[in-house]
């Protein structure tokens, strides 16, 4: 037994409606902001002399791990990755944390209260990290290139494939607690190996591209007509209606009941979900409706 055209138009339709109301659904966070926090970890735990304030100090760490070789090695060893792709992410350490970026993460940090305490929280410090950076990557998605926007999207259906259905579950609904998780902490790790070498270069010039943006106070976002947008939601319907016929019944029906209410839905059916909206969009191949349907999940807005 198989759904009624109308019906399964109308879960379809629904799965649209869900992805529009909650951009976190399809993009979920920028798991690379990991490439920070790991380097924290090496930095809180290095223990060299301390300049006068926390803000000088945690500079200073970032700086010391990314132009110390020692210390970058630690890191990039986590990775476990060849030769070839461990060089590509050396070289975007230390671009990723030139002078400019420097000071803007540790301002962005300052202005989360990190350094407040008298001494450093280390768990906290961790955690507002991976928060902080995660945002400022999500806030300059929409500042890059289609291309860029592309390399982001690329990562992230990749991401989800990886993760636990209760750490998927909470990637997909956005859940602030994600950003506690050792699963997701070392995402990154699992999610490099599965990408070329080519892929993963263009990921990371993505992430420098959207925290350099945000840094310099870009302010130009992509957006889209309101012809694009409704278009955008056409294609993903119809690519949606299209995945949702290749599905058993009972696939069918657990994922139309996880998007109409995904905070309650079993971890597994709501991580199914989430794989279930990136393999519509990644159905998309024509470019121009491609990239539409990729801003629209991002939640660029109308003209």
């Amino acid at each position: 037994m198989e759904f009624k055209k109308d019906e399964l138009k109308s879960q379809a339709l629904s799965l649209v409606e869900k992805v529009k109301q909650d951009k976190k659904v399809a993009i979920g966070v920028i798991a690379g902001a990991v490439l920070f926090v790991l380097a924290i970890v090496v930095f809180l735990a290095s223990g060299p002399s301390k300049p006068k304030t926390p803000q000088e100090q945690f500079r200073a760490l970032l700086s010391q791990a990314v132009n110390n070789d020692s210390n970058l090695n630690k890191i990039l060893n986590g990775f476990k990755l060849d030769e070839d792709k461990l060089e590509i992410v050396r070289d975007h350490y230390k671009k990723m944390f030139d002078d400019e970026l420097l000071d803007f993460y540790v301002k962005k940090l300052d202005e989360q209260g990190v350094f407040k305490a008298k001494n450093l929280d280390k768990k906290r410090a961790f955690a507002t990290a991976f928060k902080t950076m995660n945002d400022i990557a999500v806030e300059g998605i929409l500042k890059t290139s289609a291309q860029e926007r592309e390399a982001f999207f690329n990562y992230n259906k990749t991401l989800i494939t990886t993760l636990s259905p209760r750490t998927c579950k909470m990637y997909v609904i956005g859940d602030p607690r994600l950003f506690a998780e050792r699963e997701m902490q070392t995402s990154s790790s699992r999610v490099f190996k599965k990408m070329t070498k080519e892929q993963l270069e263009a990921y990371l010039a993505a992430q420098r591209a959207a925290a350099h943006s945000v840094a310099k106070g870009n302010i130009n976002s992509a957006t889209l007509t309101k012809e694009q947008a409704e278009k955008a939601g056409s294609l993903l319907e119809s690519a949606n209606e299209k995945q949702m016929q290749q599905l058993p019944v009972f696939k069918q029906k657990k994922i139309a009941n996880a998007a109409s209410d995904l905070t309650r839905a079993m971890p597994m059916d709501a991580c199914d979900f989430g794989k279930f909206v990136y393999k519509s969009a990644d159905s998309i191949t024509d470019p121009a409706d491609r990239e539409i349907v990729i801003l629209n999940l991002l939640g660029a807005a109308q003209q």
